[in-house]
């Protein structure tokens, strides 16, 4: 179709595409590399409410271990008990700046869940300890009632 004293087809708006059944590219890469399954079969996932997800916003003052936790019993709680399922949901429990530090990854940067789980934690653990935290933990001593037992769980927890 040519246009009016320019000669040349142009291309059809994201409107005009939207109107005639056309979808827009997207433009960003995802992430996830979703492993083919044998089967080839879709992955079949419960609907979980979003407000039992937990959300992660990237701030200082969040605790990406304790999000991982919670994301963890919410996928254990519905039956997310593989790569693929977890990988799916995951994008969908970040938030502003978390969220587009995610989908600067890179297509295809994360293949699994214990590799997008190492890549979260690189990024956020440091980021969100303040130094007031870190130097606590340097000056935790064991209680005079406390046994050692007790001692290293309440160090741990505070890791």
């Amino acid at each position: 179709m040519a246009e009016e004293g320019g000669g040349s087809a142009r291309r059809p708006t994201p409107e005009q595409q939207h109107d005639q059944g056309e979808e827009e590219e997207p433009t960003f890469k995802f992430p996830i590399h979703e492993p083919k399954d044998n089967n080839d079969e879709e992955i079949k996932m419960k609907s979980i409410p979003p407000s039992v997800l937990p959300n992660f916003y990237g701030m200082a003052s969040e605790d990406p271990d304790s999000f991982l936790f919670e994301f963890d019993i919410v996928c254990r709680t519905y039956g997310y008990t593989n790569d693929a399922h977890r990988l799916r949901l995951f994008p969908a429990t970040l938030k502003t700046s978390a969220l587009k530090w995610f989908m600067g990854l890179g297509e295809h940067a994360i293949t699994d869940w214990d590799g997008m789980q190492r890549i979260f934690l690189r990024k956020y653990q440091p980021y969100c300890r303040s130094k007031d935290s870190k130097d606590d933990i340097f000056r935790m001593n064991q209680q005079e009632n406390e046994s050692l037992e007790e001692y290293l769980e309440r160090f741990a927890y505070n890791l």
